[in-house]
């Protein structure tokens, strides 16, 4: 049986990278509705600013933390780049190996065998590859860890036989 193998080192921007595509697999409206509900917050803010009352800083409160909601993303991704910095696995190499229905997985020393039918799904972007063994765990291959495209097509056609997947753009 013919096995296909990638290797990739873990690093900082790879991660952030998969994080993002992760965050850009949730549903259409779970992504807009919080950016749509931190914006209206604003406005009551800058509303409640132009309204005559005697307590104002509730309305700078109210303005602050929507810059908060608006932001939020951001801090997020600041933390998660911290947190990858101080994972095990950080500037280690990972070695991802295919065969028909099954991946071995090797990120420093940890090894893992995942059958592509009990994964959840699997994410194809430009960028890489997110396997999911459950809704919101993921394992990140990037496309550069294949030697070549056609290794990298041999390797998604083995998956693709035995998991549900999705292609994002």
């Amino acid at each position: 049986m013919k096995s296909v193998r990638a290797e990739a080192t873990i690093d900082e921007r790879s991660m952030v990278n998969a994080w993002n595509w992760h965050h850009e697999s949730l549903p259409r409206w779970r992504r807009l509705l919080f950016p749509v509900l931190v914006a209206l917050h604003v406005l009551v803010a800058l509303w409640l600013m132009e309204v005559v009352y005697e307590f104002k800083g509730i309305s700078v409160f109210v303005l602050v933390a929507g810059y908060v909601g608006l932001m939020l993303r951001r801090y997020q991704e600041i933390f998660f780049r911290r947190s990858v910095r101080k994972m095990p696995i950080y500037k280690k190499t990972g070695v991802w190996t295919f065969t028909k229905g099954r991946v071995h997985i090797d990120l420093a020393g940890k090894i893992s065998k995942v059958n592509m039918g009990k994964l959840d799904h699997i994410s194809i972007t430009p960028d890489g590859w997110l396997f999911y063994p459950k809704k919101n765990v993921y394992y990140w291959l990037p496309v550069n860890a294949f030697n070549s495209t056609e290794e990298r097509e041999v390797a998604k056609a083995m998956i693709k036989v035995a998991a549900t997947w999705v292609e994002q753009s």
